[in-house]
Parts: structure tokens; sequence; C-alpha cells
């Protein structure tokens, strides 16, 4: 199946949890409705270092809509990441952060900042590369794949 000539949609998540970002593209149908949509996989291994992350609010909203998270590397290279909901046409990637940290082997500090009602920050040091975390708003940072 032949998308590329009328997609119309595109969202981009780790699909198969390897710490890269794969790509999966809707085509229009037409009149023809078994065109399926089509997952592009990043299969070309993962040459540099990463860090995935999941936020869960408690006292803001569940899937910390509008929340940011600012990481430092031992370089000081900062990175910043929003999670936002409604960022396309006919899809939707997932609220899941994604950080690509090049040679780094660690992380000096994530910065949550929560948004919301009854939020505020918090800071987490010295977190380890090559792994997707899940951040539940108040409590530490759980380990949820490692490489």
């Amino acid at each position: 199946v032949d998308c590329i000539k009328d997609s119309r949609a595109a969202a981009v998540a780790d699909f198969d949890n390897d710490g890269d970002v794969d790509i999966v593209v809707g085509c229009n149908p037409g009149i023809n409705s078994t065109i399926t949509p089509v997952l592009y996989r990043n299969n070309l291994g993962n040459r540099q270092n990463w860090l995935e992350i999941d936020l869960v609010g408690t006292s803001v909203n569940k899937q910390a809509v509008g929340s940011e998270v600012r990481i430092e590397l031992p370089d000081g290279t900062k990175q910043l990441r929003h999670v936002m909901v409604g960022s396309a046409y006919a899809s939707q990637s997932g609220p899941r952060l994604y950080f690509g940290l090049g040679k780094a082997t660690a992380i000096t500090k994530v910065t949550v900042d929560w948004k919301g009602p009854n939020a505020g920050q918090e800071v987490f040091e010295n977190v380890p590369v090559n792994q997707r975390v899940k951040i539940v708003q108040g409590k530490a940072i759980e380990l949820t794949v490692a490489p």
C-alpha cells in the first residue's frame, strides 16, 4: 500500500520501546477504505544515548498536559520538552517526552514544572541514560524500561 501520495496524518512515538522514535503515517483512503496506517520503524539502532519520560499528574491533570521537563547534561547542555495534546491534523503523538542525549553518559538534573492547580516543581539528580522512566507527581522516578 502506497500512502505517500495522499498522506493526511503523522505521529511519532517509540512504538517498539527501543529508545529511538518511530513514525506512523495515516493515509486518506478515499473510496478505498482498506488502506491502513503505515508504521515506519527506526531500525538504525541506538548509536547515541537517550531518555524517555512519562509524566503522571496527581494534583494536576493525570496526563500532566501543559507541564514541562528540562534536563541538564554534565557539559551544561540543556533541553526542554512540553507535554502537549492536539498537535496535528487527524493524528496525535503520545504524551511521552523524548530526549536525544548524544554521547552524554549521564544526566545531571531533570526538572519537572507541573502545570495546574497545586502545581509545583520537582528536581531529580543523576538520572541514568538509555531508559524510559515514569515520574508520578510527588513521588520518585520509576524505571519502566531498561536497555
